[in-house]
């Protein structure tokens, strides 16, 4: 709903900008582009965690991917009335759709760079989206600098006419491109489901653009009258296929919805399952304490792990998990978590194992918990890994 917002406001703004002499006052209007992409850069980074609506318009570079938006359904829509106006200033709208799309190139860039080091560390899965996303990315903008270079009018005018033309048909990748982009970006999030509307509305944006193309191609070839059936069967498959694609998204979504509150129901009840067996599991600690103590003739030599905090690493979904074991007499005593990107609700799903773990002083009959089952495998692995360090020599 955010991007919907951004457009129909871009929209009103474009319009606006049509009605002016653009083409005299569009360097002010690029200066202030950067300007802001640049305060953009800086708040992104200096408060990453904030879900302000503008700095998330901003980094997300809404208000950039909006402006192309634009610029693709003038040049597939009929060429009349405030169109024709708008197709005079196209190649300064795409400049500013791409000055505004700095702030989201930056800010993603360096996470991308500063993520490198713990890609080894991902899940198969998890690996795969993001190289696949990162590869998208960076191949949209290896098409964009060209198209953008070559949108400037002093550019523009130096260059022979068919060989711009010929180098502007490359817009029509880097939108597809970027529609895939996006696509596969929300489908890296654990939550897809609950994006059903933002899907929705880039989907219905990028098929609605292609039917709209389609049928000025025909026009202008002279080609739609011959090939109305045709056309109609374009528009149909493609309508039939959105419709479709809506359906199994909201599906999903209403599945997804009955799923969440039975999983916080789920997660509710473990929660009070955890604190009993916690509170278990401290009173058996005590009475083993309390025997030892009474017959302290135990020899440590008999005991198969070294006493003390071991620091136990494995790979989880979106990077590596690190468990503290404390180990004392050959028994767990506390699991901590160190460190977990893993996504807040599959850890708090998966918390329940980390006392299975400690009751049954170890991993193997312990299970994993369904619906955070990479977590589950992560907390096991980086808990054996902690055993491992306090074998004895």
């Amino acid at each position: 709903m955010l991007f919907l917002a951004t457009l129909l406001a871009v929209v009103v703004v474009s319009i606006s900008l049509s009605l002016l002499n653009l083409k005299r006052i569009a360097p002010i209007f690029y200066a202030v582009a950067i300007i802001l992409n640049l305060v953009g850069i800086y708040f992104s980074f200096a408060h990453e965690e904030s879900r302000n609506v503008f700095l998330m318009i901003s980094r997300l570079g809404l208000v950039g991917t909006a402006f192309l938006v634009v610029v693709m359904y003038i040049g597939a829509l009929p060429t009349k009335g405030i169109i024709k106006k708008l197709l005079r200033i196209r190649g300064e709208l795409s400049i500013l759709g791409v000055l505004f799309m700095l702030n989201h190139f930056a800010y993603y860039i360096v996470k991308i760079i500063q993520g490198m080091d713990n890609w080894s560390k991902l899940a198969p899965k998890a690996l795969t989206i993001n190289l696949f996303v990162s590869v998208l990315s960076l191949w949209a903008w290896a098409l964009c600098i060209p198209l953008f270079i070559t949108s400037f009018r002093a550019v523009r005018n130096k260059m022979n006419g068919k060989r711009w033309k010929a180098l502007q048909r490359y817009a029509y990748f880097f939108y597809i491109i970027v529609y895939v982009h996006i696509i596969f970006a929300f489908i890296n999030k654990p939550n897809f489901y609950s994006y059903h509307v933002e899907v929705i509305i880039y989907s219905a944006v990028f098929m609605l653009y292609i039917c709209l193309r389609l049928l000025k191609y025909m026009r202008q070839k002279n080609a739609l009258p011959a090939m109305k059936g045709l056309a109609g069967a374009v528009t149909f498959i493609c309508i039939l296929g959105f419709a479709g694609g809506v359906t199994l998204l909201e599906t999903g979504h209403a599945d997804y919805v009955v799923q969440e509150a039975r999983r916080q129901e789920e997660l509710k009840r473990q929660e009070e399952e955890l604190k009993r067996q916690q509170e278990e599991l401290q009173r058996q600690m005590a009475e083993r304490d309390k025997e030892e103590e009474a017959s302290p003739t135990e020899d440590a030599e008999e005991y198969y792990l070294n006493d003390g905090s071991f620091i136990g690493k494995a790979p989880g979904y979106n990077g590596e998990v690190q468990l503290k074991v404390d180990i004392k007499r050959d028994r767990i005593l506390n699991i901590e978590t160190v460190q977990n990107p893993d996504d807040a609700e599959y850890v708090r799903q998966a918390q329940s194992l980390l006392t299975n773990i400690m009751l049954n002083n170890g991993t193997e009959s312990v299970d994993v918990v369904s619906g955070a089952t990479v977590t589950s495998i992560a907390f096991i692995k980086a808990t054996e890994d902690a055993i491992n360090q306090a074998v004895k020599e």
